[in-house]
């Protein structure tokens, strides 16, 4: 049995890779991964009332296999952000096993998910890694104010705005995919039925525009509405063009089946809640039926372009 040169306190540390690496590189065989000696006050306390404890040092730990590379990384990150005073890891990988659970439940639901479970199960498990991030968060936001500064408002509405997004905990469902065409020029068309049950929420503001006194005074009011939507459903038709097309176009063939749940938050006793709810379900209703159903789509850019609109070599 060969005889303990010294413990290393991960607590005392700072786990990381140095050389601020690109997420592609990270693991490469060169990086090492770096326990940087950050002791604080406590630490400080326990290592000179311990002559145990190794001396206050940097180490540098490299390893041949890159998969277990990241293993290692993971596991001395997860020890050294266990407090001295309590054992148990804070976990901050924002992942839901609830939502995973749900998630293998459904792609083994019946016999229409059994051909597209594999699709299912990686855009899943790559959704439930990501949704909680501030990145993805703030990425659908943005994109939600741009398509809600272009809806034509109701007369009763003055205004509406986005307050917060919550991603919900699932992604759309793909069954019987098909396969239409795939052209030597690069264009490919597909369809698939879609199905989402995942909860998607929006928070929005709105100001909603009411008559009182017999018609004869008008008045604005406050409102603060939650927007869940329960379930979308239909068959769409998803588009490559050639290049330099960096994006994928879909479609429903048909209007799909929407259910959503309108409640408000913040009202005023002089609004009817239910005429300002099915005013804004119908504007809703419309600005999917005139972005998302065919000849009109929606797209999804799979390449960054900085504003070029496509993927062009240099001239």
């Amino acid at each position: 049995m060969q005889e303990c040169l010294g413990i290393i306190t991960l607590p005392n540390y700072k786990v990381s890779v140095p050389g601020n690496q690109d997420d592609s590189h990270i693991w490469s065989k060169r990086n090492p991964i770096w326990l940087q000696y950050q002791p604080n006050n406590q630490t400080r306390r326990s290592t000179e009332s311990d002559s145990s404890v190794s001396s206050s040092k940097d180490y540098y730990l490299s390893m041949v296999n890159c998969v277990d590379k990241e293993d290692l990384y993971f596991t001395l990150l997860r020890c050294s952000r266990i407090k001295l005073n309590n054992p148990r890891p804070f976990d901050s990988t924002m992942f839901d096993k609830s939502a995973m659970n749900t998630l293998i439940r459904t792609i083994h639901s019946d016999e229409h998910q059994f051909q597209a479970a594999w699709l299912n199960a990686l855009l899943g498990r790559m959704f439930l890694g990501i949704y909680k991030t501030p990145q993805v968060k703030d990425s659908v936001f943005q994109k939600l104010v741009e398509k809600l500064s272009r809806v034509k408002l109701p007369n009763i509405l003055n205004d509406i705005r986005m307050k917060s997004v919550q991603l919900g905990d699932g992604v759309p469902m793909f069954t019987r995919p098909k396969l239409l065409s795939l052209k030597p020029n690069g264009d490919l068309t597909m369809d698939m039925n879609l199905l989402y049950q995942g909860g998607f929420r929006v928070e929005v503001e709105a100001e909603a525009v009411v008559t009182v006194t017999k018609g004869i005074r008008r008045i604005k009011v406050p409102l603060v509405l939650v927007v869940t939507l329960v379930r979308l459903e239909g068959r769409l038709q998803a588009w490559i063009k050639p290049p330099p097309c960096n994006r994928i176009w879909y479609g429903f063939y048909h209007k799909p089946h929407v259910e959503m749940k309108i409640e408000p938050v913040v009202s005023d006793k002089h609004i009817k809640s239910n005429l300002i709810i099915k005013a804004i379900e119908n504007k809703m209703l419309e600005a999917i039926a005139e972005t998302m159903v065919l000849p009109n789509m929606d797209d999804i850019p799979f390449s960054d372009t900085d504003g070029v609109g496509g993927i062009f070599g240099e001239e």
